[in-house]
């Protein structure tokens, strides 16, 4: 159906008018015009609602650069094209900079309906990249509203602590008053801070949580909406650049791609500084060796050893625990004065989890973190703050420590048994592939398109990726799934050639599928996809049995060769796809 497309027409010659509305008609527009020749009659239409404006170069008392002007003067953003019998190329170059979308000489107006789309297309793309600016702005505007907030009640929280420490030492001053009176206050007070410091010490650990918690919803906010809408509008600016052949329009198009690049990187980044992904998805170990990486940008080289077997601390746990380590190796950096510093995760011998942070640095008096205080200053957030976490964990803090010699903090938690895999898994899976082997025919590959499962939590994501496979004749999408439970049952369902697996997904993530999917046909190839592209997502892809993995933002370019390389003869073989490199990007 021909798209409706309302034109104003500046110009003096019906015919010509008549003849650009005949052409539009021919491109594929159903256009509703109205035509002006007066600075009068421009300005009366120049409030209604056009898609775009059409104007000649000259008229008998107006011109195009005057028409251009009011546009702009009114801040309208209305595409305006310049059809003229003749024009030179210094005015036309003018007329561009002033802000026309494009020109054509009215002998060569088959081009006019191209020119149109790519004016229509420019000024979507404009309007998307506003409005992903405005969302990246008010996030930013929000972040910086409950940073103050926290702020604030820190604050608060410190003066009340302050005032409870001046009122208890005027109660002691009064009990040495009295000998007698002393022994029963004192045994009073005593039990009185004991429950304090008990509450105090949980509503610390319940703050840490929940402003942890709150960082992940506002992580998980930025994965799941912006960094995904961001992903889609890359694969579909990659598309449109690949039937633009226009240099211009084509160069205009890398400067939004790079724009939404460097949205993207910007969005990773908060989403890394708000919940590290490593910590979430793949647990303590893990994110230590991200926090090791991170780091060296403080100028502190870490090295993580880890058991091959650990025991699995309480999520909550893990979380104080990997803030705990964080702020002791910013210890280090501010008043170790070295540059090494090496942390040690293992288990003892009753199955506690214990994290070692040693460095040989100048080391300090162990005594002084008793009152909260090192070096004669408090630290906000140092070792008195650990140790207040460990026991609100039912664990414990040590510290070695002499002045000259360097330091080693150990922190032990207790952990929860460890899983054990139900029975009879490997046999439901057998069940699984047994029932499921004669659904699809068995044709060899070579004589039809290879079969595609799109596995992403995101409808508007797998359309897009849908759309990029689409292009290609040797391949067919025959399902999508939305998390890795709908891709077990679609993969035994449909029979694909190539599962084409999101990471970050709810109920059972991509990692997991990856996993499991292996386990029941280990000949089927799975390639990984996520908008975070760390090597260490890379790696666990790989490890669960993935043959490739492909940053979304790179799909359009290149998903469809990532297929191909883990279909082709060596990659099939034995099925085993674990030495798949990923494409060169």
């Amino acid at each position: 159906m021909p798209e409706i497309l309302r034109v104003l027409i500046v110009e003096d010659e019906e015919s010509d008018a008549e003849l650009a509305a005949r052409e539009l008609r021919r491109a594929g527009f159903q256009p509703v015009w109205n035509r002006v020749e007066t600075e009068e009659a421009f300005l009366e239409h120049l409030g209604r609602s056009y898609d775009v404006i059409l104007s000649d170069n000259r008229l008998p008392q107006f011109s195009a650069a005057q028409a251009l002007s009011h546009v702009r003067a009114l801040g309208s953003d209305i595409p305006f094209v310049v059809v003229s019998a003749a024009i030179g190329e210094e005015q036309a170059v003018a007329l561009l900079r002033a802000g026309a979308a494009d020109y054509l000489m009215k002998d060569r107006l088959s081009r006019l309906g191209e020119a149109i789309r790519h004016a229509l297309e420019q000024k979507r793309l404009r309007e998307q990249a506003q409005a992903a600016q405005d969302a990246l702005r008010r996030l930013n505007e929000e972040l910086e509203r409950r940073i103050a907030e926290r702020t604030v009640e820190l604050e608060q929280a410190n003066r009340s602590l302050a005032h409870e420490l001046a009122e208890r030492r005027r109660i002691e001053h009064v009990l040495r008053q009295s000998e007698a009176e002393l022994e029963r206050r004192v045994a009073r007070r005593t039990s009185e801070l004991k429950q304090s410091q008990e509450r105090l010490r949980s509503l610390a650990s319940e703050l840490t949580l929940t402003e942890e918690r709150e960082r992940r919803r506002l992580a998980g906010e930025l994965h799941d909406y912006l960094a995904q809408l961001l992903v889609l509008g890359r694969i579909k600016l990659q598309q449109i650049h690949q039937q633009i052949s226009d240099q211009r329009a084509a160069a205009a198009l890398k400067e939004v791609d790079q724009i939404f690049h460097d949205s993207l990187d910007y969005t990773r980044s908060v989403m890394a500084e708000l919940a590290p992904p490593m910590l979430q998805e793949f647990g303590l170990a893990s994110a230590l060796c991200w926090l090791a990486e991170r780091m060296r940008t403080h100028g502190l080289t870490v090295e993580v050893i880890t058991q091959a077997v650990m025991p699995k601390p309480v999520e909550d746990h893990t979380v104080l625990l990997f803030q705990s380590v964080r702020e002791l190796l910013f210890n280090v950096v501010k008043h170790a004065g070295t540059s090494q510093a090496t942390v040690t995760v293992g288990c003892t011998p009753k199955g506690e989890l214990e994290v070692t942070v040693e460095d040989r640095g100048c080391g300090f008096d162990p005594a002084s973190v008793a009152m909260g205080h090192a070096g004669g200053q408090l630290k906000q957030f140092g070792l008195f703050s650990v140790r207040e976490r460990m026991e609100a964990m039912g664990g414990c803090m040590m510290i070695e420590s002499t002045p000259g010699c360097g330091s080693r903090i150990v922190l032990r938690v207790p952990c929860d048994p460890p899983e054990q895999a139900p029975d009879g898994a490997a046999n439901r899976a057998a069940a699984h592939d047994d029932a499921g082997e004669s659904k699809v025919p068995v044709i060899p590959l070579g004589q039809r398109p290879a079969r595609v499962l799109l596995v992403d939590d995101h409808a508007m994501v797998r359309e897009g990726l849908r759309r990029v496979l689409e292009h290609y004749d040797d391949l067919t999408v025959v399902g999508e799934a939305a998390d890795g439970w709908e891709a077990l049952e679609a993969m035994r369902s449909v029979r694909p050639d190539v599962v084409v697996m999101d990471v970050n997904m709810p109920r059972l993530d991509g990692i997991a599928a990856t996993t499991r999917i292996k386990q029941e046909m280990p000949n089927m190839a799975v390639i990984g996809l996520s908008v975070v592209n760390t090597e260490s997502m890379q790696e666990a892809m790989r490890a669960a049995g993935a043959a490739a993995f492909v940053s979304k933002e790179c799909a359009a370019s290149e998903l469809y060769q990532a297929i191909q390389t883990a279909l082709s003869p060596p990659a099939c073989n034995g099925g085993a796809r674990n030495g798949v490199t990923e494409p060169d990007r």
